[in-house]
């Protein structure tokens, strides 16, 4: 009992100890944020770096699919013709520009203020017509072979191609 009454006196000191309850609570909280920081710019650089490679995939399937179009239209022959949909109004959250040359298409974004250029080969050896387009001003694209030059035309309906 002489060990509460006491206790009771002295008003619940601790001698001895005076700060080392405050100086482990601050040490808890530093550690805490430190590996919450850590942990934060980790979680936040892997998601720049996985939307960067969203980026290129969507640029180089986008690409990709301008390739197999003209592609498509070399192996099908003299007298080819189809109508195509662009495989994207976007790319990047921004229109995009298309360059076809004989044996190179080239697509290019600018977004961000950084330039991005996906180039892919083509089969065909000559190609006339529209040559260069935007996307947002296209939503079909028209390929002929005419003995052996892809004439390309684009128009915003589908389909663009005449039957005739």
């Amino acid at each position: 009992m002489t060990d509460v009454i006491d206790v009771v006196r002295r008003g619940w000191r601790c001698e001895g100890k005076k700060g080392q309850a405050a100086v482990e609570f601050y040490t808890f909280l530093s550690l805490f944020i430190f590996m919450f920081g850590y942990v934060s710019y980790t979680f936040l650089t892997q998601s720049s770096l996985i939307a960067s490679q969203m980026r290129q995939e969507v640029g180089n399937e986008v690409a990709s699919s301008y390739a197999n179009m003209i592609n498509l239209a070399v192996s099908g022959g003299d007298g080819f013709y189809g109508s195509f949909r662009i495989p994207s109004k976007k790319v990047m959250d921004t229109s995009y520009r298309v360059n076809i040359t004989s044996n190179v298409l080239g697509v290019f974004v600018t977004a961000n203020g950084r330039n991005y250029v996906f180039i892919k080969p083509t089969t065909a050896s000559s190609v006339s017509g529209v040559t260069s387009f935007t996307s947002d001003a296209v939503d079909c694209i028209c390929l002929r072979n005419m003995n052996g030059t892809i004439n390309i035309s684009v128009s915003n309906s589908y389909p663009c191609c005449p039957t005739s």
